[in-house]
């Protein structure tokens, strides 16, 4: 049992290790010129797309309390269809606010982010800022992305099991 364990946190800390991201975050210069009012239109970009199957899901928090909890505050699933290498769902009238974003696709329409008896996700999934954590999900804080009225772009790459981004390898399209 302490090897089953030893092993899950292990290929957590390899698949959620380092962060990085272009969009701007909490402590950036530009959230503290303006105040947050008003609300946007979010559009999601979301690369590496190569599995027509099932439904992209994403959804937004506010609060670091529930976050990656089923307690986002906006939401939006969108069957994937066709494919090229990006996916885009958009959330309309969100508040302006700094939220980190969460997001998977649900291959098998099972309605779960579905994992493995080690914890490694099976579904591709990805963070706001491509965000990756250690021993576990990435922070909020290295999630957050700035939410300005009145639109705001996102750019999340999907990434496969331990957090190699999907489409990467030698079998990549």
């Amino acid at each position: 049992m302490r090897l089953l364990l030893l092993l899950h946190f292990s290929s957590l800390l390899i698949v959620l290790g380092g962060c990085a991201g272009p969009q701007a975050a909490p402590g950036d210069d530009a959230v503290s010129e303006k105040p947050l009012v008003g609300r946007a239109e979010v559009t999601v970009h979301v690369h590496g797309v190569f599995d027509p199957r099932g439904t992209m899901n994403v959804g937004l928090y506010l609060d670091p309390e529930t976050w990656m909890s089923p307690d986002y505050l906006y939401a939006r699933t969108e069957p994937v269809g066709e494919v090229g290498e990006t996916v885009t769902l958009v959330l309309p009238d969100v508040p302006a606010g700094i939220y980190g974003a969460s997001l998977y696709q649900d291959v098998d329409s099972d309605g779960d982010f579905s994992r493995n008896a080690l914890g490694i996700p099976t579904d591709p999934w990805g963070i706001s800022n491509d965000a990756t954590g250690f021993f576990g999900p990435p922070s909020f804080e290295a999630a957050a992305v700035v939410i300005r009225s009145p639109e705001t772009t996102l750019n999340i790459t999907l990434r496969t099991g331990i957090g190699i981004p999907s489409g990467s390898g030698p079998d990549s399209h």
